[in-house]
């Protein structure tokens, strides 16, 4: 680990107004319209009610707008030659991966405290111990993010990651089943999604795995489907990521 780097990289990242709009602004205005002031956001599910749900589905989406949108800025740092200092000093691939990986983590701590906060305030509910359980698998899932969106930019041009990192996660959370519920086929297409495992890790503190489709009916998964689905996102993105960055070094 590299301190400098790592506070470096944060400090960089908090300075620009537009980061801080889409990963921490955006994700409280969504959360704010879908369910702090949304008629249904009282009803009860689980072990608190609905608006914690939706809460939970943004902060998920937070974690990992807040997350690409940081590492994306690698393919910055390879345009203007950042990559080939770094092969100059004893960092290698994976250190150097390791180290944006725990900024995204500091970085993804202010974005989570920001929604929960909010979303408390407007009545988001969940026994004390149940949330610091979906507080934890959201940060948790950081690393996943953060290995998406190092993959996405040692891949890419600089004007282009960004943009196709997070157009892409826009479309994961829709067929993850984040944004909306789903129903039938699209249900069973997005347990095989990146965003889905993670969404239903983190809800299941408060579901168990209970949730109802878009129809109405509630269903039920086993909590292995969502751990088996972010082990193999997570170790797709991470592989990329690293063959990604000894490619971009090399060159």
């Amino acid at each position: 680990m590299n301190a400098t780097l790592i506070r470096s990289d944060v400090r960089r990242f908090l300075r620009a107004p537009e980061a801080l709009f889409f990963t921490i602004g955006l994700p409280i205005l969504m959360y704010i319209i879908f369910g702090g002031t949304a008629e249904y956001g009282e009803m009860p599910i689980g072990h608190g009610n609905i608006n914690m749900a939706v809460l939970i589905n943004m902060s998920i989406y937070a974690v990992a707008q807040a997350a690409v949108g940081y590492t994306g800025t690698a393919a910055v740092d390879r345009l203007q030659g950042w990559g080939r200092q770094l092969a100059l000093t004893p960092l290698t691939p994976w250190k150097i991966m390791i180290n944006r990986v725990l900024s995204a983590f500091l970085i993804c701590t202010i974005t989570l405290a920001s929604l929960y906060i909010v979303g408390i305030a407007m009545g988001a509910q969940l026994p004390v111990l149940r949330l610091l359980a979906v507080w934890g698998i959201s940060y948790l899932s950081v690393i996943l993010f953060a290995c998406y969106g190092l993959a996405v930019a040692y891949s890419f041009k600089a004007e282009t990651a960004v943009s196709i990192s997070s157009g892409l996660l826009v479309l994961f959370s829709f067929a993850g089943n984040l944004f909306a519920p789903l129903s039938g086929t699209l249900l069973s297409v997005a347990r095989f999604t990146p965003m889905w495992g993670v969404g239903e890790l983190a809800r299941y503190p408060l579901t168990e795995g209970q949730m109802y489709d878009a129809n109405g009916a509630l269903y039920s998964t086993p909590i292995w489907y969502a751990v088996a689905n972010v082990v193999a996102w997570l170790a797709i993105f991470a592989t990329f990521a690293v063959v990604a960055s000894r490619r971009n070094q090399e060159h």
